[in-house]
């Protein structure tokens, strides 16, 4: 167990998600060539049917449709109007097994994803002093909208040290890096945030951001 968490916390989950992106791109269009390919009479039966009941509805004109399939009108001859599911062949054993490895691959693909946001969830929330177990169990049960769950109550009970970028229980000094995480307003006495230029009480011009101000010049 130690050893899995160690290996989540040392996850590129950015690196990662971009090499997911372009697997889940190749993965599509591969997968469906091959679906494409597998189910090519099938389609093409589809097809038919479609141009021929058009046919039966609209009368097919030589002069106004060019490149009408010879298969589609012995399809009409043949069938008539029957239902869909009746005139098109079952797929054969090879495109059965095809068709459910694309469809395994698919789901192993879906289920790496929804384990790598939870694991995503489980770094973020130890990173920030929350409990990791917790939102990782909650990362499994609802995915992206537990993600956006979670940023949104981190951002309300933690806060962000602007040098560093850790976030962390509230407090006068980040506990990675040491700067200060807010400065006392000298004229009201209000905590203002780090990154704030004026008092957002009083309007007073910071301290800090005087000295900061200064040593540019």
């Amino acid at each position: 167990m130690k050893k899995w968490k160690e290996q989540i916390m040392q996850m590129d989950f950015k690196h990662l998600l971009k090499r997911f992106v372009v697997l889940a791109l190749i993965f599509a269009v591969l997968g469906g060539i091959a679906a494409g390919f597998t189910l090519r009479q099938q389609i093409g039966e589809a097809i038919s049917y479609v141009r021929t009941e058009q046919e039966n509805d609209h009368p097919y004109d030589e002069n106004e449709v060019s490149g009408w399939p010879e298969y589609g009108q012995y399809f009409l001859e043949e069938h008539g109007h029957q239902d869909f599911e009746s005139l098109i062949s079952e797929p054969s054993a090879a495109a059965e097994l095809v068709l459910g490895f694309i469809t395994l691959l698919g789901f192993l693909l879906v289920a790496f994803y929804w384990l790598m946001v939870a694991a995503w969830m489980y770094q973020a929330a130890i990173g920030s002093d929350m409990n990791g177990l917790f939102w990782f169990l909650v990362g499994l049960g609802g995915n992206l909208l537990s993600a956006v769950t979670f940023l949104v109550v981190r951002s309300f009970l933690r806060e962000k040290c602007l040098a560093c970028g850790q976030w962390q229980r509230r407090a006068p000094f980040c506990h990675h890096c040491g700067t200060a995480m807010g400065e006392v307003c000298p004229a009201c006495g209000e905590k203002c945030a780090a990154n704030e230029a004026f008092c957002h009480n009083c309007g007073q011009r910071m301290m800090g951001r005087a000295n900061e101000s200064k040593g540019r010049n």
